[in-house]
């Protein structure tokens, strides 16, 4: 158990070779509006570190990317745009950030348009295993499975966290015990099991968490519509955000519990007051455990912090947001992917993979 008591555009600018002095670069796969990526970049601009920003939304009409499978088995590849390129044997370290979707052209024929999206796919499949796997901050492969809720709840445990219980289902018979159960000392929370934005006639809405109180007719068809997830609602003193990057582990308090709106769920009250939270040795060796577990080195989670002072996991954002943490309290992120990149995502005190 773990508690707490123990925008720049600089990627326009000149175009590199970096083979001729340079042998080393960073690689941040992303898409042209990403102020986390351009806060990194102007970073390793400032130490005058070589950086390619690639968009596969750009691929494959304004960039390119080449595998070559040599005679004796070696895979070797470069991969560019009309300002910079670089080969994946001089990327120190890679950040496959907020990627868009490749091969979206103007082809005059659906066929056609379909035939150059799956190549378009298929050669970046192959081109990111091209990349050995330690310059990875997290591969498309891991990323893949730690984005997988209840794998993240069951490594979490493993690595010292506490959780609530939880149910991930459509089935209303399955929903209806399991709140049955939970109520018998106390609340059934409700949320999205994939927190993207809904939109309808009026408004784009942001599905939040909500407690399922007897005065609200939830119908079996509601139930079965859609899978969600059924949790035992845990008492706040504060919620955490925590945020690992390599051997770094940050932590943020975010004060919900003044405001009714966002006693359940923080997101309702983006305003709410932030402030650095210490972080134990217990919570950073969870942290590391959960993170590094699933063979990536970067990501924000989100805790409670018990009114008996215990940390409570609830959900881990392998490619999550972080940058307002610096922006409102000066907690040094930026620096801290800045190096992880120029450095390369190394093995350090053999807690990263």
């Amino acid at each position: 158990m773990v508690s707490s008591h123990s925008d720049s555009k600089l990627h326009h600018n000149q175009r590199i070779d970096l083979r001729s002095g340079t042998k080393r670069c960073a690689l941040i796969i992303t898409e042209p509006f990403d102020p986390h990526a351009d806060a990194v970049i102007q970073r390793l601009n400032e130490r005058d570190f070589a950086v390619v920003r690639w968009h596969p939304e750009e691929f494959p009409q304004r960039s390119w990317a080449s595998i070559h499978v040599t005679a004796d088995g070696r895979l070797e590849g470069e991969i560019g745009n009309a300002h910079r390129s670089c080969r994946v044997d001089e990327i120190s370290g890679a950040w496959y950030r907020r990627p868009g979707i490749p091969g979206v052209t103007d082809a005059p024929t659906p066929s056609l348009r379909r035939y150059i999206s799956r190549n378009c796919r298929s050669t970046l499949s192959a081109f990111w295993h091209c990349i050995a796997p330690d310059r990875w901050i997290a591969s498309p492969q891991a990323l893949a499975v730690a984005e997988l809720k209840p794998l993240q709840l069951a490594a979490a445990v493993r690595a010292g966290f506490q959780i609530p219980e939880t149910l991930f289902s459509n089935a209303p018979s399955h929903v209806r015990q399991f709140r049955r159960d939970i109520e018998e000392n106390g609340k059934c929370a409700v949320k999205a099991h994939d927190g993207e934005t809904v939109a309808d006639k009026i408004c784009f809405r942001v599905p939040l968490t909500s407690v399922w109180h007897d005065d609200v007719d939830v119908t079996d068809g509601a139930i079965a519509s859609a899978p969600s997830i059924y949790q035992r609602y845990i008492p706040k003193a504060t919620e955490v955000r925590c945020v690992v990057i390599g051997p770094d582990v940050f932590a943020a308090e975010v004060d919900t519990q003044w405001f009714d709106d966002a006693c359940v769920d923080g997101r309702a009250w983006p305003d709410s007051p932030h402030r650095p939270h210490q972080v134990s040795p217990a919570l950073r060796q969870a942290a590391l455990t959960l993170v590094n577990g699933f063979g990536i080195k970067f990501a924000s989670m989100d805790l409670i912090l018990t009114p008996e002072g215990d940390y409570v996991f609830l959900d881990l954002n392998p490619n999550g947001q972080w940058l307002w943490l610096e922006q409102r309290m000066g907690i040094p992120l930026i620096d801290s992917m800045a190096k992880l990149l120029s450095d390369g995502a190394q093995a350090t005190d053999g807690r990263l993979a």
